[in-house]
């Protein structure tokens, strides 16, 4: 009897690539093949494990090595369970544990309140990129629980012309990210990147954009959140004592995915959004842009906002506490071609 297939995204534990992926039962064993067919994998059922509590995406690993594979449709739990997979969850560090109990509750908790809003950049860089992709996701899909499951807009010509965009930002740079753009079909106006390089862009803030320039601005800074790992840094500082048991006692990153609402309505530090700025900058002066984008977007919304005013203005701190009105630079190519942009406008019609 073959379940499935269900599809998924699979993770192989080593880098930060996630392909999309169908999973089918077959015989004793959960066969993951990409798109085209490719197998990518085989876990015996006797070895898969639950990959943490979270709600959502079921979450599997296998006990024969860190690969990660999220499966969307809700009918894979019942349908794995059928076919004979235990699905139990992965054992905790018992030893850790305990070791952190002896050594006093009170003395961590107190030390982790007091120390750990200072030390997120540290904290992070203990989170393996691939962990950090795999809570990016989990973010990235309790927004878009949040939001009712908004389309994702793919029409092709805008999808190249954004992908475009991000090859000519990152050209000539190393980073460990594989850099993931949805625009999504959804009012609220605003941008946010998820850790692990997801950025998702909505169409409510697209369509009070007035060119390429502007959306290559948001872009650019949403990446410099993700290259300075500013997303696992906030939750790290608002889930402090969940990010330490995971650290000490081995449970698994998924489940922080509820963070999602949270670093939906974050507003960054000043430095955090001065350092993405600077980013940006930065990464559009490499690919020889304009730069003035960001700043004029965000002049324009300010004097046209309303009682309820846009919501990436609600998250992102005025310009004058940020100094983009430093560098109003003109010089520098068009993020687009005229095509390109009304291609990207037109992507969610």
């Amino acid at each position: 009897m073959i379940h499935g297939p269900w599809s998924g995204r699979y993770s192989d534990g080593r880098t930060a690539h996630v392909t999309l992926v169908r999973a089918v039962v077959a015989a004793d064993r959960l066969v993951i093949a990409a798109e085209d067919g490719a197998v990518l994998a085989e876990w015996p059922l006797a070895s898969l494990e639950l990959a943490g509590r979270a709600k959502g995406p079921v979450r599997l690993r296998s006990g024969q090595g860190d690969a990660r594979l999220a499966l969307d449709d809700p009918a894979a739990l019942p349908g794995l369970r059928a076919a004979g997979a235990p699905l139990r969850l992965p054992e905790a560090g018992s030893g850790r544990t305990i070791l952190i109990w002896t050594v006093g509750l009170t003395a961590v908790v107190g030390a982790v309140l007091l120390l750990l809003p200072r030390l997120s950049a540290s904290v992070a860089t203990l989170v393996p990129v691939e962990d950090e992709v795999s809570l990016g996701d989990s973010v990235a899909d309790s927004i878009g629980l949040m939001l009712r499951h908004p389309d994702a807009c793919s029409e092709p010509e805008g999808r190249a012309a954004v992908d475009a965009l991000v090859r000519r930002l990152v050209a000539g740079r190393e980073t460990p990210y594989r850099f993931r753009i949805e625009v999504l079909d959804s009012t609220v106006p605003n941008a946010l990147a998820a850790p692990g390089g997801r950025i998702l862009m909505f169409r409510g803030l697209i369509d009070r954009m007035q060119g390429p320039d502007e959306f290559a601005g948001v872009l650019a800074h949403e990446m410099g959140h993700v290259l300075h790992r500013h997303g696992l840094q906030a939750i790290i500082r608002q889930q402090g004592l969940s990010i330490l048991a995971m650290l000490t006692g081995g449970s698994d990153l998924s489940r922080l995915g509820q963070a999602g609402s949270e670093l939906m309505a974050l507003s960054y530090s000043r430095g955090f959004e001065r350092e993405a700025d600077e980013t940006a900058l930065q990464l559009l002066a490499g690919a020889g842009l304009r730069r003035d984008g960001l700043s004029s977007l965000f002049l324009r919304l300010a004097k046209d906002r309303a009682g309820d005013g846009p919501a990436f203005l609600a998250t992102h701190p005025p310009l004058a506490e940020r100094g983009l009105l430093d560098t109003p630079d003109t010089t520098g190519a068009p993020a687009m071609t005229d095509a390109e942009w009304q291609a990207v406008r037109a992507m969610c019609d």
